[in-house]
Order: C-alpha cells, then structure tokens, then sequence
C-alpha cells in the first residue's frame, strides 16, 4: 500500500496546532513565573513586617526597665523571651511577683495563671538567656 502523502493543507494545520500549542506552553510559563516572583515578594514583604514588628515589641520590652538598669540579661531576656514577658506585664499580679515574694509567704498557688506566667518568663530567661542573666 503506497504512503500517501500528505498534503500542504495538512502541513500548515499542523504547523498552526505546533505554534498555538508553543504559545499556549509559553504563556502558562510566564503566567507561573510571575505568580511564583509575586508569592516571592509578598513573602518578603510578611519577613520584613515581621521582622519590624519583632522590634517594637522588643523595644517596648526595652522601654520597660530604665535605661540605667539595662544589661545583657535584659537585652536577651526582650529579645528572646518577649511572648512571656508580655504575658507576664499584662497581668498585674504576675508583674508585681519577685523571687523574695516567692519565697518569703509562697506566693500564689503553684496553680495559678499568674505565678505560670511569673514561672514561664523565669524559665525563658534560665533556658535561653542563661549566660546573659547568670553573670550578675
């Protein structure tokens, strides 16, 4: 059976099918690149916010004990610690506990929220600012 060839108008669809399927493929390429670039910045942009956030949280931390009393301890305990030393400035009970208060009558129960974030803030500061606060 002879090969029948094909004809030029078969060529040219098939030629036109190729180019709009080209077109198609590089379309939803750049379509992908440019949603991966903006996913890109916006995450950028959440870092940097984040980031901007992290530091006024940090210096309002800061602004909490005067500028005369700062050390180390107090700097890493505002940078690392700043989720529990915010807890423990919004509860009133929690901010006015000290260790000599602990001590001297027990302070509240063991179960209390109060004493947990008092005891939370001290383990953050032990944990992760051990070096900084074990020096004074």
């Amino acid at each position: 059976m002879p090969n029948p060839k094909s004809s030029t108008k078969d060529i040219i669809i098939n030629v036109l099918i190729l180019a709009v399927a080209g077109g198609v493929l590089a379309w939803r390429y750049n379509d992908c690149k440019q949603k991966e670039k903006q996913a890109e910045q916006a995450a950028q942009q959440a870092r940097a916010h984040e980031e901007k956030e992290r530091t006024q949280r940090t210096n309002a931390c800061l602004k909490l004990v005067p500028e005369t009393q700062q050390n180390d301890c107090t700097q890493c305990t505002c940078t690392k610690c700043v989720d529990v030393v915010e807890a423990c400035e919004a509860d009133k009970q929690c901010r006015t506990m000290s260790v000599d208060t602990l001590l001297k009558d027990g302070g509240p129960p063991s179960d209390d929220p109060s004493r947990i974030r008092y005891e939370n803030r001290a383990k953050c500061m032990l944990t992760e600012c051990h070096d900084a606060c074990a020096k004074k």
